[in-house]
């Protein structure tokens, strides 16, 4: 008798199928790749936020797996049975779940460096209006200089006035109405350019003032281990205080003030019953005038191009940075989408072919039209597969050429068949 052995370790299991292997791996991946993105959509302590990117990724996973595995599995088999809204429902489901896994993926792995990069541009863009803010300073300080040119020569032409006369024509001199006319303007130079001394103080500090706080700027948007969030809120504080010392630095000019006494300059000045008097003290007036003018046209208001802090950043904003994280946008769409999709259609095709070689669909009968046909040019049935015969019926139902009725007509031949051999 022989002798009876009793196993020593435990059976395996059944095997995985390809199908239940490849979708449990491509879940656990998925859920991998969702706990790491998650945190960075997230706010709160970090014990908090663990929990609840550990919670969701968990389910996510879960809930793909069973989707993505009933689709496969049953939505096809569904669907090659004649099921065609089970074949809709389970494509429909694996595009919604792989879209919400990829969504929220791609987003909380590249949310940092979306963050990083507007942060960077928005330094260039500061830059920029830095750097024409400065420019129009530049340009606002050469009126220092023609100011105080103009206030040099009414002084000289007011003391001229007083000792000889020497714009009334009048020998002996004296304050008389030319005098005063010329002190009048004098003194609203001489006012003009005290302003124009203390704003260009002011714009010196002012200067300064925006070349610290930029670089400021840039080295906390350039710290890797300051946290998003307080990154942000320097940064944004920085922005404001920048915008205010652009806004002092413009103010620091009085423009509009010089405008209007460039403008009064060249108006002139008309003294009663000095008429020649007159047109002399208002060419010097004009010339001075337009050289202030024409110093005022290349200064614009500097301030109200400056560009606005970026909103915090979203879902929606990573997506407008998918062409520059196209690898990772390519990867996630390939494990949570592409692939249960392109599994899905292989597993349809391949139930479908399967199903037609165990019971290919019966043959469709012929249209009343190809019957009607048919019977017309002879006596066919439509299901011969003698081709050779059916030619032949045809060629004898259809009108021969004229050649051939005179050939058969001499030979004897019927209307319909073919040409007799000729009588010996």
């Amino acid at each position: 008798m022989e002798k009876q052995f009793e196993p020593v370790r435990r059976a395996r299991g059944p095997k995985w199928s390809f199908i239940a292997f490849t979708l449990a791996a491509l879940s656990v991946l998925s859920g991998g790749m969702l706990w790491l993105a998650l945190p960075n959509l997230m706010t709160g302590d970090d014990g908090a936020v663990a929990f609840k990117a550990t919670l969701i990724a968990v389910a996510a996973m879960l809930a793909g797996y069973a989707i993505n595995r009933l689709a496969v599995e049953r939505g096809t088999l569904l669907a090659t049975r004649g099921y065609r809204a089970a074949g809709a429902v389970s494509a429909i489901s694996i595009l919604v779940v792989g879209g919400g896994m990829f969504s929220a993926t791609y987003a909380g792995l590249t949310f940092n460096d979306v963050e990083q990069l507007r942060l960077d541009a928005h330094g260039e863009a500061l830059s920029e209006f830095v750097s024409k803010t400065s420019s129009l300073a530049a340009q606002a300080g050469r009126i220092t200089p023609a100011i105080a040119t103009v206030v040099v020569d009414l002084r000289q032409k007011y003391a001229c006035e007083l000792s000889e006369s020497c714009l009334s024509g009048f020998s002996g001199g004296g304050n008389g109405p030319v005098a005063r006319a010329v002190l009048e303007k004098l003194g609203r130079a001489e006012a003009l350019s005290q302003q124009v001394i203390a704003g260009a103080t002011a714009r010196d500090e002012a200067i300064a003032i925006i070349e610290t706080l930029f670089g400021e700027y840039q080295a906390i948007a350039n710290a890797e281990d300051t946290k998003a969030k307080d990154r942000r809120k320097a940064l944004r504080a920085i922005d404001l205080k920048i915008k205010q010392a652009a806004a002092n630095l413009t103010e620091a000019m009085p423009v509009a003030l010089l405008a209007a006494y460039a403008e009064e300059l060249k108006s002139g000045v008309q003294i009663d019953g000095r008429p020649e008097a007159s047109a002399k003290v208002s060419a010097i007036m004009r010339q001075h005038g337009q050289t202030l003018s024409r110093l005022l046209a290349g200064i614009a208001v500097a301030g109200q191009d400056s560009p606005a802090f970026p909103k915090a950043t979203g879902v929606s904003e990573t997506f407008a940075y998918v062409g520059h994280f196209l690898p990772v946008a390519a990867i996630a769409a390939v494990v949570e989408m592409v692939f249960p999709i392109s599994l899905w259609l292989y597993t349809l095709f391949a139930l479908s072919w399967a199903l037609y070689r165990q019971a290919p669909p019966d043959t469709q009968a012929p249209s009343a039209e190809d019957v009607t046909f048919a019977n017309l040019v002879g006596d066919i049935e439509p299901d011969r597969d003698d081709s050779r015969a059916i030619d032949q019926n045809v060629q004898q139902a259809l009108p021969l050429p004229r050649r051939s009725r005179r050939l058969n007509a001499r030979f004897g031949g019927g209307d319909g068949g073919h040409p007799r051999a000729p009588r010996r």
